[in-house]
């Protein structure tokens, strides 16, 4: 009966954390800025640079130039009626002129992420 109880707690431990595993992953993209741009409060220059976010939340995104997380920025996903074609990048123009990022639509992806 011991052994019994051993095994079904044991289960439900192996249960519980694959079910951890398969949400909210953490996911890696590589994006291309087309423009000088501001995130949040720090400002990038065009360029290759990669992102890193939670894919099932909302949350905060980073983007990083080599293995330097150059800015961060909090965000939230926005359901897209279906996948996205082609990687997107939307900007708006500020009142003074400068380009900052508010949203980005990743090829495949059935979501946008939509920066604060």
């Amino acid at each position: 009966m011991l052994k019994l109880v051993k095994s079904l707690v044991a289960s439900l431990v192996l249960v519980s954390l694959t079910g951890l595993v398969a949400f909210g992953q953490e996911v890696t993209k590589s994006l291309s800025l087309s423009r000088d741009t501001t995130v949040g409060t720090q400002k990038l220059q065009r360029g290759g640079y990669t992102i890193k976010f939670v894919d099932d939340k909302d949350g905060q995104i980073a983007f990083f130039k080599g293995s330097k997380e150059v800015a961060t920025a909090t965000y939230r996903l926005v359901k897209l009626a279906r996948p996205a074609a082609e990687t997107s990048v939307i900007f708006n123009v500020g009142t003074d002129g400068a380009f900052k990022l508010s949203r980005i639509e990743l090829r495949g992806e059935s979501f946008a992420i939509e920066l604060q």
